[in-house]
């Protein structure tokens, strides 16, 4: 009976893969975040729609986007930055014109965690 499930599932996915559009090539996504520019103890700054509103009128095709903080250790002090990140996923082609408006990849953020949008003060 295992092998017959191995069958079947070998089967569908090639079924899967045969409907598979071949003259598109896959198009693989990018995380970036930004700062959201405010402050401790003052809040401020802008939203993370803002900022995926910017980067469309900068030319850039966004696939979704999300709120985190960046998980950075920082002295707790009013007035500093806090570590409210916008985390926008577009696709990899645009990463220059992102990185341009001053955005950069997730990956250098290890310990980021996804918050909800917008933050409760």
């Amino acid at each position: 009976m295992p092998k017959l499930l191995q069958v079947i599932a070998l089967a569908a996915a090639l079924s899967a893969g045969a409907c598979a559009d071949p003259t598109r090539a896959a198009e693989s996504n990018v995380m970036m975040w930004k700062s959201l520019g405010s402050r401790q103890c003052e809040g401020g700054g802008t939203t993370a729609q803002a900022l995926a509103d910017a980067l469309r009128s900068a030319g850039v095709e966004v696939v979704s986007v999300a709120c985190g903080r960046d998980g950075n250790i920082r002295p707790m002090l009013c007035g500093l930055p806090d570590d409210r990140i916008a985390v926008i996923e577009l696709s990899d082609t645009q990463r220059a014109l992102a990185t341009a408006q001053g955005f950069a990849p997730i990956d250098a953020l290890p310990h980021w965690q996804p918050q909800p949008c917008p933050f409760d003060h």
